[in-house]
């Protein structure tokens, strides 16, 4: 189903506007949905939303700053993903699992091909492996 979330011109969480990460990882429970077909609004709890797919016209960040980690998720709807986590970790902390494993944040922010950016709920994740081969 494709439709819009609402987005915030500023955020306390970074500069710049909000991003739908922003959103799913609020702690309020639900999200409102406009769908394109209807233009009908509905109101998502978070924790049942698998995956949320958009195009990022953000300008990319400069590589030398950040963590990637090229991976594949198998989510439990059966779909396998594969790309690549892009964000600033700590040195102490860089792998896969750190990352999965922090609990700040509920959803998985997995860069596609073209600027194609896939937010994963963790809650949906059967398993992630480290890839190699995986093109971006």
């Amino acid at each position: 189903m494709s439709g819009s979330i609402f987005v915030n011109l500023e955020t306390s969480r970074h500069t710049g506007q909000e991003r739908p990460e922003d959103i799913l990882n609020e702690p309020e429970p639900f999200l409102v949905f406009k769908t394109d077909s209807s233009d009908e609004l509905r109101f998502y709890r978070k924790h049942r939303i698998i995956r949320m797919q958009y195009l990022d016209e953000q300008p990319p960040l400069e590589p030398a700053e950040l963590t990637i980690l090229d991976c594949r998720l198998l989510l439990t709807d059966g779909v396998m993903l594969a790309g690549s986590i892009r964000e600033f970790l700590p040195p102490e902390r860089p792998r896969l699992i750190d990352y999965l494993n922090n609990l700040a944040d509920c959803f998985v922010r997995l860069h596609l091909e073209a600027g194609l950016l896939c937010l994963v709920n963790k809650e949906h994740i059967v398993y992630a492996s480290a890839a190699r081969d995986v093109v971006v």
